[in-house]
């Protein structure tokens, strides 16, 4: 039975996710009555929020990997191509496959020395996203945009 309701479940957040609901987090996407998106999902049937959340937030890594991976593979056509035409030497495009990747991981560091200050530092950035925070990029929005279901990433 439990099995049951976490595939119906797992296929609920897959149909919100394709229907373009899923525009961030879920956690900071909030209905005007501030319940998320993983507690009306666990709401509905009758899941742990927590572990709801971990399905979701397993899916958004699997999927930011994946356009990783497909970014990865058309900058290798795309270069392969410029060589092909004579744009660069071969040596010039692995260098620069090795530049892209030296910084992916630069940034991946970057971000986790973010959220391991904001964790000692006692900041949740979660909650600051009511106020337009969004964390490691200190992007801002307006109060009302966010309340008013306005844009969101």
């Amino acid at each position: 039975m439990k099995t049951k309701k976490t595939i119906i479940a797992i296929a609920a957040i897959s149909v919100l996710t394709v229907g373009g609901l899923w525009a961030t987090t879920a956690k900071a996407q909030t209905d005007n009555l501030g319940l998320s998106l993983t507690d009306r999902v666990a709401d509905q049937f009758g899941l742990n929020a927590d572990e709801v959340q971990g399905v979701m937030d397993n899916f958004r890594q699997e999927r930011f990997q994946k356009r990783q991976e497909l970014m990865r593979e058309k900058m290798e056509e795309n270069l392969g191509e410029a060589v092909a035409d004579g744009v660069i030497t071969e040596d010039q495009r692995q260098t620069l496959m090795e530049k892209k990747q030296e910084m992916r991981e630069r940034h991946q560091q970057l971000r986790e020395e973010w959220q391991g200050w904001a964790e000692e530092s006692g900041i949740d950035f979660d909650a600051l996203r009511e106020y337009g925070v969004r964390g490691m990029d200190m992007g801002f929005k307006s109060r009302e945009k966010i309340r008013g279901g306005g844009c969101m990433r």
